[in-house]
């Protein structure tokens, strides 16, 4: 049996609009994984149409607030919970913390998935609507106790941390002040610490 794994991942526009993708966030990011989260962005927040990815960070770096659609993916063994729609990387810090009887982390809907925190254990329900690879229903709901959500949040964090890190490398090399300016603004806006 393996352990609960959950996995950062954002909403990657780089596809066009009819293939959306849950891009990993991780710790050994290239630049083609920097650009797709700034390109997502850019897009999610209306502002790549307006003109080069560079005049589009100068523009997000003066943004009081922005957002991006995504989450954590919560997996183990065959169970998965993705994000629904409307839920956003933004909220991860709400699965920090999970005590007993606290609510749910938004997780957005359709399929709307939801986590129940008991006094033993914590039970994430898939919310439904998924298919395994092997064509069978996987299971809906997994039961897993505070220490390995914790152990599990712990481990998305440092993905988050060094995942911005590397942002943050690679947005003042390329876009020099504004860059900086940006990837202090995107650690702010997504609660990642800048180390």
């Amino acid at each position: 049996m393996s352990e609960l794994r959950l996995t950062p991942v954002f909403e990657d526009a780089t596809g066009g609009p009819d293939e959306p993708l849950l891009r990993p966030i991780k710790a050994t990011a290239t630049k083609a994984d920097y650009d797709a989260f700034l390109i997502s962005l850019c897009d999610y927040n209306q502002d790549t149409p307006r003109g080069t990815l560079g005049e589009s960070i100068q523009r997000l770096a003066d943004e009081e607030q922005c957002v991006i659609s995504g989450g954590l993916i919560a997996s183990k063994d065959e169970f998965l919970l993705v994000p629904g729609c409307c839920c956003g990387l933004e909220g991860w810090t709400e699965w920090k913390g999970i005590k007993p009887g606290a609510d749910s982390p938004w997780l957005g809907h359709d399929p709307s998935p939801t986590i129940e925190a008991l006094d033993q254990l914590v039970v994430l329900h898939s919310g439904g609507g998924t298919v395994s690879a092997s064509s069978h229903t996987p299971p809906e709901r997994l039961e897993v106790t505070y220490a390995e959500l914790n152990a599990a949040v712990a481990e998305a964090e440092r993905d988050l941390i060094a995942f911005m890190m590397g942002l943050h490398y690679h947005l003042r090399e390329e876009y020099g002040p504004s860059g900086d300016k940006l990837a202090r603004k995107i650690a702010g806006w997504f609660s990642i610490p800048l180390v």
